[in-house]
C-alpha cells in the first residue's frame, strides 16, 4: 500500500521519454518515462481528448489508497520539455491481468474494494488490463488507470453503477468467483469517513496544469466530494443488495 502523501512528495524529473503501444496500454496511457534514479512510470498527460487525465489519476489512486486497493507507487513528474505529468511506477515483475480464466477466488475481496472505488469515481473504463497481477505473487492485484474517471466526462457524473467495460467486466468475475461482502463494507464505510480537507490538501498541492485551464474544477471536486459521496455509497450499498450481495 502506497504513502497516501506519495502525491505530495518532490516531483520527479523524467529524462527520458518513450512512446508506447496504445493497443496494449490504453487510449490515455501513450507514454513509458525514465527518471534519473532509472526508475520507470507509465506516463498520463493531458491530451485533447483526455485533458483531466493526471487530474483523473490521483484522485483514482488517493481514492484507493482509502478504500485499501493497492496501486503502482504514484508520482507526479516533470517531462523533459518542462510538462508536468502523471505517473505510476512500473512494476518489473508484474503483468495485466488480461485473461478472464486468471481471476481466482483469492483475488474476489481485492476486486470488490475496486468495483466500489470505480462505482463512486464512475470508471466506466475497468477492463481486465486494468488490474496488475504481482508475477512474484500470484495472489495479488492491483489497481492501475483511472483515466477515464471523474472528472472526466460529464461533471457531476452520473448516479452508479459505471457501464462499459467496468460493468462487463464485474459481472463475469463475480460469476466466476463470487463477491467479498466484507471487503466491499470496508471499502464503502472508509470512502465514507474520508475527510474533504484531505483531499483538498492533495489537490491544491498538485500541478495547476492537471486542472487544464478550470481552476474552479478544484473547489468543484472538493464540494463534490462532500457533498455527493454519501449518496453515493449509499446507492452502491443499494446496488450490490439488488445483485443479492446483502451489503
Amino acid at each position: 500500500m502506497f504513502d497516501p502523501s506519495a502525491l505530495l512528495h518532490p516531483v520527479v524529473t523524467v529524462k527520458a521519454l518513450f512512446a508506447v503501444d496504445n493497443n496494449s496500454r490504453g487510449a490515455d496511457s501513450t507514454f513509458r518515462g525514465v527518471s534519473g534514479e532509472n526508475r520507470e512510470y507509465h506516463i498520463k498527460k493531458s491530451t485533447s481528448a483526455n485533458q483531466f487525465s493526471p487530474l483523473s489519476e490521483s484522485l483514482g489512486y488517493w481514492c484507493s489508497n482509502i478504500a485499501q486497493v493497492k496501486t503502482p507507487t504514484p508520482q507526479v513528474v516533470r517531462l523533459p520539455d518542462g510538462e508536468f505529468a502523471f505517473g505510476s511506477e512500473i512494476l518489473k515483475e508484474s503483468a495485466p491481468l488480461g485473461k478472464l480464466e486468471s481471476v481466482r477466488l483469492e483475488h474476489c475481496a481485492t476486486l470488490s474494494r475496486i468495483y466500489v472505488v470505480d462505482c463512486l469515481l464512475h470508471n466506466e473504463d475497468r477492463h481486465l488490463a486494468n488490474y496488475l497481477i504481482d508475477l512474484r505473487d500470484r495472489t495479488e492485484i492491483l489497481a492501475i488507470d483511472f483515466g477515464r474517471s471523474v472528472p472526466f466526462g460529464s461533471f457531476p457524473p452520473p448516479a452508479p453503477p459505471p457501464r462499459g467495460n467496468t460493468n462487463l467486466f464485474f459481472t463475469r468475475w463475480m460469476a466466476q468467483i463470487g463477491f467479498d461482502n466484507e471487503a466491499a463494507s470496508d471499502a464503502i464505510c472508509r470512502l465514507t469517513d474520508g475527510d474533504g480537507e484531505n483531499l483538498n490538501d492533495m489537490l491544491e498541492r498538485l500541478p495547476q496544469s492537471f486542472f487544464s485551464g478550470a481552476p474552479a474544477l478544484l473547489t468543484q471536486l472538493v464540494e463534490w466530494w462532500e457533498t455527493e459521496r454519501l449518496a453515493r455509497l449509499r446507492r452502491i450499498a443499494e446496488i450490490l443488495d439488488i445483485f443479492g450481495l446483502g451489503i
